[in-house]
């Protein structure tokens, strides 16, 4: 906050104690004037990495949210045939299973990213700008909209929208109970779409199936 002159802001001093085996880069502030001299583009870099760090700490604080709060998952190894039995069992995506091919499942499980996640996950946030769509497999999952809720339960699809116009994602996506989500990303899909364009278009005309029926 010291760095872009945040009203209010102090230099406090405090002592630094490492727990595990590291590197840590200190710039006093005489070295940065110094460096936006000798360097500019790269001092406003860092001016940017220190603003935005401060607008997720001062958002935190009043919102209880950052702005931008990166959200890192493991994707979780399943097998196929697992995989396929949740689909054959889940009535909500037994005509995505009866429409796909042997070869189209394949193409599918192959290019998407299954996730198995606790309770009280935040695993997607709204400002985000690459569009992925969920499928929930398992569980329940909290969308937060615009402040209002809605829980979306086994067999729904998340993002058909986002994903097919490439917006920017305008809600925050939590799991309810432990769950676990297929997701389908652009590079995915387009992967998908080179391998088997039967596939893509198979899965396009699903997805869009399935938005459509929702908001009718």
């Amino acid at each position: 906050m010291s760095v872009i002159n945040i009203e209010g802001a102090r230099i406090n001093k405090f002592d630094v104690i490492g727990e595990k085996e590291g590197f840590m880069a200190i710039l006093k502030m005489d070295e940065f004037r110094h460096l936006m001299k000798r360097d500019p583009q790269v001092a406003v870099k860092i001016v940017e990495m220190c603003g935005r760090r401060t607008l997720n700490v001062v958002s935190r604080q009043y919102t209880g949210s950052e702005v931008d709060e990166r959200v890192i998952l493991r994707p979780t190894p399943i097998s196929a045939k697992r995989l396929w039995d949740i689909f054959e069992s889940t009535p909500d995506f037994e005509e995505l299973f009866l429409n796909l091919e042997r070869r189209d499942r394949k193409h599918l499980v192959n290019n998407s990213l299954i996730f198995q996640l606790e309770k009280d996950i935040t695993f997607l946030r709204r400002r985000t700008v690459v569009a992925n769509l969920f499928l929930v497999l398992r569980g329940e999952v909290t969308m937060m909209r615009n402040g209002v809720e809605s829980t979306i339960t086994a067999g729904g699809v998340i993002g058909v929208e986002e994903f097919l116009y490439d917006q920017t994602v305008d809600f925050d996506l939590k799991t309810k109970t432990p769950a676990l989500l297929l997701k389908l990303d652009k590079v995915g899909y387009w992967d998908i779409a080179t391998l088997s364009a039967s596939t893509a278009l198979k899965l396009c005309a699903y997805f869009i199936r399935r938005r459509c029926t929702e908001i009718t």
